[in-house]
This record gives structure tokens, sequence and C-alpha cells, in this order.
């Protein structure tokens, strides 16, 4: 398991994602999401995504045991005094994590200072009061996570590669970002994972939403992938859960891209059925978006944010026999080796 706490640890790991023969495909952006919405509140917001809670648990506090909301979002763990205060990790004030924020400063994170003047009744002597404000976890209503990901063409898996998260304030702009730590085991009986949720986010694929830093030898580099699975027959499951709940047949893996499907829908305000024929051939440009599954787990002890990858899946644009736009969902998904 490597962790990563300096952005000379990251320029490290895009050199060797860069150079390795191996990775195809290359790719980074900023990821807007926030792990405790649901899906229809993260919609509002224009963001694409969800996530399943696996494990949250209350952590004892001067002998008595927290209020159950107040531990059962991330924004808790990063608006805390413990966390803020803490010399286990470093804060920045950008996404490339190359320039520190002090002690000082950070112990002024997300804190306002008023003064309040009022008046006594009887002698109208006048009197002011400053307040400290500190940093309510209500104010936080996302998160940006700078990613990278690519195409390992060997392993015939897209993997993101977090490097950064930053809490969002009112302001529309983060708070500080920090380091997030790499794991490859997913330990619910841990102690010190007391907050762990899979998600789900759509990376995109498309040359005005990212900095390409490594192109294939193909327009949609979903065009080497398709055939090397299989060829490989490797291992898809289906898309009825995350990371799907049953592997599909070496006959529903040939046939993947060129395959015709029944959806059956129903009309809104009649009810009556509606029968679609859907062709799944696959055109390049039917995949603007990769969606990525990850667990991530708070490490109370460490007072750090770690993250596992799980799988992904190829998000493709569906189409009736007409040829017109009916909806856009996951093909299927492939989930990383040791991932049950």
């Amino acid at each position: 398991m490597t962790c990563f706490t300096t952005g000379f640890a990251f320029s490290q790991t895009e050199a060797e994602l860069t150079n390795n023969p191996e990775v195809i495909w290359l790719g980074e952006t900023i990821i807007r999401f926030n792990p405790d919405m649901g899906r229809e509140e993260l919609k509002k917001q224009g963001i694409t995504g969800h996530a399943l809670t696996l494990k949250i648990q209350a952590l004892p506090s001067g002998g008595k045991e927290l209020f159950w909301d107040e531990n059962q979002n991330l924004n808790t763990k990063f608006c805390s005094h413990e966390y803020l205060t803490s010399e286990k990790h470093y804060l920045y004030y950008d996404s490339l994590l190359s320039k520190p924020i002090g002690t000082a400063e950070r112990q002024k994170i997300g804190s306002s200072i008023d003064t309040v003047v009022y008046y006594n009744p009887e002698t109208f002597e006048e009197y002011k009061q400053v307040l400290v404000n500190a940093l309510d976890p209500l104010e936080i209503k996302s998160y940006r996570l700078r990613v990278l990901c690519y195409y390992h063409h060997k392993e015939m898996i897209y993997r993101a590669l977090p490097l950064a998260i930053a809490p969002i304030g009112k302001n529309g702009l983060p708070l500080f970002w920090t380091a997030v730590a790499q794991t490859n085991k997913t330990d619910l009986n841990n102690p010190d994972f007391n907050w762990v949720k899979r998600v789900a986010y759509n990376f995109p694929l498309e040359a005005d939403k990212i900095n390409t830093l490594k192109k294939s030898e193909k327009d949609c580099v979903v065009d080497i992938f398709v055939p090397d699975v299989k060829k490989a027959n490797a291992p898809l499951y289906d898309c009825t859960t995350f990371l799907g709940s049953a592997p599909l047949s070496n006959i529903e893996v040939q046939t993947i891209g060129n395959s015709t499907d029944t959806v059956i829908t129903f009309d809104p305000k009649s009810f009556t059925e509606i029968v679609n024929v859907v062709k799944n051939k696959l055109n390049p440009g039917d995949v603007k978006e990769i969606r990525i599954i990850q667990d991530w787990i708070w490490d109370h002890k460490k007072q750090q944010l770690l993250i596992r990858p799980m799988g992904f899946s190829p998000i493709i644009n569906r189409y009736d026999e007409k040829g017109n736009f009916l909806y856009s969902g996951p093909m299927f998904y492939r989930r990383e080796i040791g991932v049950e």
C-alpha cells in the first residue's frame, strides 16, 4: 500500500503513469461530489453520482457517546478542531499541494470574527463584544476532488487516482486542499474506520472537460478496451447494483457493443406500456464518461481520508431503432482484482 502526503510524490506518480507503456491513456480533471448527499440532492447541484453507506459509528467523547448526527457525515470530520489543528497531515492553499497553510493560518480556517455593539438600557453606555464563529459543518455543500484517471491496457481497467480533496465553503471556494491516501482494503471491523461509503461518480472523457496528459492510439480508448475484454474473456458484471450482482456469460461478453435489447417503459400520463428496441452498437462518440466506483474511508486515528479503487463502468448513450436518444447508463461493470 502506498500513501501520498506531498505534492512531490504525486508528480512522481504522474510521471510513472506517463512513462508506463501499459498506461495508454491518462487524463486529469476536478470532480465535484458529496458522499453524504442523496442522488436527487446531488442532481440539484448538477452532480452525477451517488453513495452507499457501509459503516457509520459514533465515537465516545468525554465518557459520553456523540449524537448520531454529529458523526454521520464527512463534513464533521473536516470541520473538527482536532482535524484543523492536527500536525499529522498538511493543509494547502492549492490543488497541486504546493503551498502549505501555516499553523496559525489553519486555526483560522472557516472561522469569522464579529464585533457586536449593544447599549446598557439604563446608562446607555456602549459595549462591544468580539464573537469568534467556528466553521459550521452545514456550510460545506460539496467537495472538489483532483483526480488522475487512466486506462491500464494489460489489466484492462480504468482507475481513478485521487490526488487531493477540498471542502467547498458557502462562498463556493475551497476552504483548503489536503492529500488523499490510497488503500487496498476495506476493513469494516477496523475500529479506526468509523465512516465508510461506497461512492460512484462520473469521470468525463471529452477533451474539453479534462486535461489529457497521455493520448491513446485511437480517438476513443473504449475502442481498445472492448476488444481487450472480448479477447481475454475478462470477467464483467451486470448493471443491477453497485459493481453488479452477477457475472456476464461468455456470450454476453462477446456481444458487448453489438447487441439488441427490448426496453419497456411507461407513459407518465396514461401509464400505457411503451416497448423500445434498443441497439447497443458501440460508437466512439457514445461513451463520454466513465463511472468510477470507490470506497471512501475515514481513518479517525490518522485523521485522514482513504480511498480504495473498486471498479468502473463505461457510461453509454442508448438510442432506439430510429436513432432517437433514450437514456444513458452503464454498459457493464469491471471490478478490481480481489474485489468480491
